[in-house]
């Protein structure tokens, strides 16, 4: 049974209560200094003032809880939440680095904590290759301000992938999930039909706010998995209520989604809505609520979809074959090493004018397909280990029996990495904090697993962790 909404325990719920009681008064006294003094510095000290001490108690005693659950919760923001003149760039990069810290601490004062599975050591292996690439990359400038982003993303990661957890914390992490995801959607339906700028994007759901914005493609990738575990929520529910609680936020994700006119995403819950029809028994129920959703979309924005979707092959995909074409000419010439990570670009505009293409993606272009673009900077030692990253962090869970409380949860996380794989064919995906948080919620499935079973999962895992279990 899921129960990503349900508290296990009546002091679980006391505690939630009572950080979201002071959650509120916070945000009223935020409020009030706004008013009061018309600065946004005044309504941060307020909300300090008032939450910060209860936050710290929670980011000592709880990681999962805080601050992990509000940088799950703001990652669809992402782009939104900068902090300008700010080393951080973003208040989510802010909250990822307290969660590592968080996570870290806790660890040494409980003496806990778990060796990390073969994924998160693949992962390693790939970002120590990708950073070794900058000895022959074409031009080292770019490559630097996105290793920094890779290598705090992957550091994350890391730590989340030593961290044990149990039923109850696995539970916060998917409830905080699929909470951002559905915040995400509403505001994003309520910012569309408020005519946000619509006449300057074509239609689509653009999220924008003064000098910042969230790009439509990445803004409905963030929603995959929150998406996924809504529709495994609903189909594993054995409460009607929570049954149509869950139905009605995948409604409302798909809705935000179709806004956004983005085609890889449906692509990718496409994919999800297949993976699912092949290993979740509950088919007939998946039809009923993929047959809801479908049509929804189209009287959300059928017109607009269809739209999309017939342009595609005229426009090349918004000029995608045009620059994987040229993308492919530029492997040809860095296949083996590559090109040097973030030298994309680069190595794509020196082959853009001999290449001809039926329409014109112009200059310095991005490789909008994951796989291409590692081909070309890192070689093809680094594709390989991209792919192998990614189908050995699916296939981590796969050892997880129907009979295990985490099953469905194993549904979720694996249909939400197959359908990020797919849309990653389509954008560059894998700097974004929107992936690693499907990755690290894939780490805490498995490492929420009794120690004698990871024995068996991973054979780096130590007979001491074991006992200890």
């Amino acid at each position: 049974m899921v129960s990503y909404l349900r508290f296990s325990n009546r002091t679980q719920r006391a505690t939630v209560i009572g950080l979201c009681l002071v959650a509120v008064l916070g945000i009223i006294a935020c409020l009030a200094s706004v008013v009061l003094s018309g600065t946004k510095t005044g309504a941060v000290l307020s909300l300090m003032v008032t939450a910060g001490p209860v936050l710290l108690y929670a980011a000592i005693v709880a990681p999962i809880l805080f601050p992990f659950s509000l940088y799950a919760t703001v990652t669809p923001f992402d782009t939104l939440l900068t902090v300008p003149g700010s080393p951080f760039g973003t208040v989510t990069k802010m909250l990822g680095i307290a969660t590592a810290a968080a996570m870290l601490f806790y660890m040494i004062r409980t003496k806990t904590g778990v060796q990390p599975p073969w994924a998160a050591i693949l992962w390693l292996i790939f970002y120590l290759w990708v950073t070794s690439t900058l000895w022959w990359a074409i031009d080292t400038t770019p490559s630097f301000p996105l290793l920094s982003i890779s290598w705090s993303l992957l550091g994350l990661f890391l730590v989340t992938s030593m961290f044990r957890v149990n039923g109850s914390t696995l539970r916060t992490a998917a409830r905080a999930v699929l909470i951002g995801g559905v915040v995400a959607a509403l505001y994003g339906v309520y910012f569309f039909h408020s005519g946000g700028n619509l006449a300057h994007t074509g239609g689509r759901l653009w999220i924008q706010s003064d000098d910042a914005q969230i790009n439509p493609d990445h803004f409905a990738n963030s929603l995959l998995l929150p998406a996924s575990l809504a529709l495994v929520g609903a189909l594993w529910s054995t409460r009607t209520r929570s049954r149509v609680l869950y139905i009605g936020m995948l409604l409302l994700i798909l809705i935000a989604v179709a806004l956004t006119g983005a085609r890889s995403a449906m692509l990718g819950f496409g994919a999800i809505s297949l993976f699912l029809l092949i290993k979740d028994r509950h088919r007939f129920q998946l039809g009923a609520v993929l047959g809801a959703g479908g049509l929804l979309g189209v009287a959300a924005a059928g017109p607009f979809l269809i739209s999309r979707f017939s342009t595609a092959l005229s426009t090349g995909g918004a000029g995608r074959l045009s620059i994987w074409n040229t993308g492919w000419a530029a492997f040809k010439q860095y296949w083996l090493f590559g090109a040097g990570f973030g030298n994309f670009p680069l190595a794509y505009d020196k082959f853009y004018l001999l290449v001809f293409t039926a329409i014109d993606p112009h200059f310095d272009r991005a490789s909008h397909n994951m796989l291409l673009r590692a081909g070309v900077e890192t070689g093809i030692i680094g594709l390989a280990m991209l792919i192998i990253a990614w189908v050995q962090t699916f296939r981590m869970l796969s050892p997880i029996p129907e009979g295990d409380y985490r099953y469905p949860l194993r549904l979720a996380v694996q249909g939400a990495i197959i359908g990020l794989f797919v849309s990653g064919m389509f954008a560059d995906i894998m700097i974004t904090k929107y992936v690693w948080l499907a990755f690290m919620l894939a780490v805490m499935t498995y490492n929420a697993a009794p120690a004698s079973l990871r024995q068996k999962f991973s054979p780096v895992v130590s007979a001491e962790v074991a006992a200890r279990a």
